[in-house]
């Protein structure tokens, strides 16, 4: 992951069972690009696994260049 400059940026337990936490839903970012983000976990009852939330926030996404052939 450092090879691609990838960070993981979930901190916090996805899956609770048996009052054990574990981290096995990951998400990874280039923090070169993502710099301004947040993520929070949300839990909806209905399984062990707990969702994440991702904010990203002051995203810019370069124009792409439309080419056209004759």
């Amino acid at each position: 992951m450092k090879a691609f400059n990838l960070t993981q940026i979930v901190t916090f337990p996805t899956r609770i069972c048996n009052n054990k936490g574990t981290l096995i839903d990951s998400i990874f970012l280039n923090h070169a690009i993502f710099q301004n983000l947040s993520v929070h976990p949300f839990d909806s009852g209905l399984s062990d696994h707990v969702a994440q939330i991702l904010t990203l926030r002051n995203i810019t996404v370069p124009l792409q260049k439309i080419y056209t052939y004759k």
